[in-house]
């Protein structure tokens, strides 16, 4: 009898340590939703970087949104200090002052933002996110998954794989659809070398950042210095071109043509070289280069030289490095064997991307194609890219002859290069954060398809697209829209920039009327 009751009392607390174990929405649902056989697995959206605010002194009277700052965040860090400062370099000349004026204020803006050397977030700090309910769960019924991108990827894949059994239990699939976007990237390829493909229906990555940006990458590996025709196309990328965006890219034109802007940034440049000792080992290392999502970025280019530079005390950041060598050379470099994996048990995979617009204009990779933050030729697993303003030449032959076209109407993709070439897709002039009326379209088409999908499955559907800015659709890129560009991308001489400033005079003119 005694025995009896003692294997009850062990089985009892072997029960609640399970229960507690769990994630509260599994816990509640894993017994209450039954197998459900709709035919449409659920749809998981693996969010990217700075989807959601990160918050400092979480739960106390003192809780506020640290990440992004606010506009007031940023004043209330100016002192009367920041302005004396600034005035004793202008009468010395010494940068030391500009440091001493800029540094603090950099600090107060970002407290705690930085992570432990360890890399791991600072105490009281995070996001607020709680897992949604699943009423329905339809192709079109794709919530997102959240997360502190400052975090160990490795801590993400455990969150990643809580939250997709609560989805599976809330829904009563067994299966989950991924649609892994940009940084959510990372956490999926995690996620996946950690915990298999069982769960796992489908899997599309969506201008991603899983094998790295040149943009973090540059600056991580001390390539920090500004290009001024790169400056005028990335702010070209980003506007929108209707009257007045068409305004504003006409003046920036004509100062780019007479040496302004390449005067300023020759000035940036200067203050950056003057202060790029303090500004790395008092900004940029410990307040970005001690978060292990950062360190997930970076292409493997980049990534040995930047810890060199950045985490150049081996003994204090012993466990960030080997935190981020975990990710690097486990994950990050393993990229295509666990997608082979993927597809070898069937899960319905593809790749969408974008290109032909200017990344941030920092560093060496200036003429990278990009969606303003994604490589294309990273994104893509190696396909050969244009830079931009080019084409691949008229006479270019594809170089890898496999029976396919994957040259692109534009003749700025040769996607043949590619890992992937039979399951990617490439669309021009869309920006990296926007949204657009057929986008999700295919990503569907790849999910819900009966069999696995490729470029020359659908002629609606081809490897190449554009975006059309107006309607905000996207459509198949012709051969005929080889020669559209943005008209502050090509003819730069003087005649050419002389009517586009009268352009400008007379749009002024019109505007003031209004």
């Amino acid at each position: 009898m005694m025995k009896k009751r003692a294997l009850q009392i062990i089985s009892t607390v072997l029960a609640i340590i399970f229960l507690v174990s769990m994630p509260a929405g599994v816990m509640a649902l894993a017994t209450q939703t039954p197998a459900c056989n709709c035919g449409y697995d659920p749809v998981i959206f693996v969010t990217g970087i700075a989807s959601i605010d990160i918050y400092k002194n979480l739960g106390s009277e003192q809780e506020t949104v640290m990440f992004p700052p606010s506009m007031e965040t940023i004043k209330a860090a100016l002192t009367p200090g920041t302005f004396t400062d600034l005035a004793k370099f202008a009468i010395t000349g010494n940068w030391d002052y500009v440091a001493d004026a800029l540094i603090p204020v950099a600090d107060k803006v970002l407290e705690d933002f930085g992570c432990n050397p360890d890399g791991t977030p600072k105490a009281g700090t995070g996001i607020k996110w709680s897992y949604p309910p699943y009423p329905i769960h339809t192709p079109d019924y794709a919530p997102g998954f959240y997360y502190d991108w400052r975090e160990d990827p490795i801590v993400l894949a455990v969150e990643l794989h809580d939250y997709i059994e609560y989805v599976c239990a809330a829904t009563g699939h067994d299966k989950v659809n991924l649609i892994a976007y940009s940084m959510g990237s990372i956490c999926t390829m995690t996620y996946l070398e950690r915990y298999g493909y069982d769960r796992v229906a489908g899997l599309v990555l969506s201008a991603a950042a899983l094998n790295g940006v040149s943009v973090a990458g540059e600056p991580f590996a001390g390539n920090i210095k500004f290009d001024p025709v790169g400056l005028v196309r990335y702010i070209d990328s980003m506007i929108t071109h209707d009257e007045q965006g068409n305004l504003i890219m006409s003046l920036l034109s004509v100062l780019e043509k007479v040496g302004v802007i390449k005067s300023l940034t020759h000035i940036t440049d200067k203050i950056i070289k003057q202060l790029e000792d303090r500004v790395y080992a008092e900004v940029l290392t410990p307040m970005f280069g001690t978060s292990l999502g950062m360190w997930s970025l970076l292409p493997d280019a980049y990534y040995e030289q930047a810890k060199d530079l950045l985490l150049s005390d081996k003994q204090l950041y012993a466990e960030l490095i080997a935190k981020a060598d975990d990710y690097h050379y486990n994950v990050q470099m393993r990229n295509e064997e666990i997608i082979n994996g993927a597809i070898a048990r069937g899960i319905k995979f593809g790749i969408i991307l974008k290109y032909n617009l200017q990344g941030f204009p920092i560093g060496n990779s200036v003429n990278n194609s990009t969606d303003t933050v994604i490589d294309a030729k990273y994104a893509s697993f190696g396909a050969t890219v244009a830079p931009l303003g080019e084409t691949l030449g008229k006479d270019y032959v594809q170089a890898v002859n496999c029976g396919h076209n994957h040259i692109s109407p534009d003749q700025k993709i040769d996607a043949s290069t590619g890992s992937y070439p039979e399951q990617t897709w490439f669309v021009r002039d869309f920006v990296h954060m926007r949204d657009a009326w057929g986008y999700d379209d295919l990503i569907n088409y790849i999910f819900f398809s009966p069999e696995q999908v490729t470029v020359f499955s659908d002629a609606a559907r081809p490897q190449f697209l554009r975006l059309i800015e107006k309607t905000n659709t996207i459509v198949p890129l012709e051969t005929k829209d080889e020669a559209v560009e943005s008209p502050f991308w090509g003819n730069n001489s003087l005649p050419v920039v002389v009517f586009r400033l009268i352009a400008a005079v007379i749009a002024l003119l019109r505007m003031q009327q209004a």
